[in-house]
Parts: C-alpha cells; structure tokens; sequence
C-alpha cells in the first residue's frame, strides 16, 4: 500500500504519482499487487494530507477515527 504525499493525491495531480514513482514496476517484477488510497482535499484539508496531526478530530490515531 502506497500512500500518497500532501498535494498528490489523484484529485490534484491525476495519475502522475502512480504512474512515475516507480512503485508500479518494482511490483509488475515481483508479482505485488499495489494500493493506491487516496485523500480528497477538502476545505479543512486542502492539501489532501493524511490525518497525521488530528486535523479530523482527537481519535484521528485510533480505529474510531474518521
């Protein structure tokens, strides 16, 4: 699973990340299948950011998160 950083999500920047990181041929000669999830960037996210400092409330580190 790779996760995109801020401000490369598909919505900003279309398939670039996938397509150029290089993750997809490490995996096409290995037999790996890959995920892309991705983070839609919203008014109280607009960069599309992983919640890694709470931004979506207190349990954004646990399962109850959003």
């Amino acid at each position: 699973m790779v996760l995109h950083g801020c401000g490369q999500s598909v919505g900003m920047i279309g398939t670039r990340f996938i397509e150029y990181s290089g993750y997809n041929d490490v995996a096409e000669s290995n037999d790996i299948i890959i995920l892309y999830p991705q983070v839609l960037n919203t008014t109280t996210n607009p960069d599309a950011c992983w919640d890694f400092k709470g931004y979506t409330g207190n349990d954004y580190l646990t399962k109850e998160g959003v």
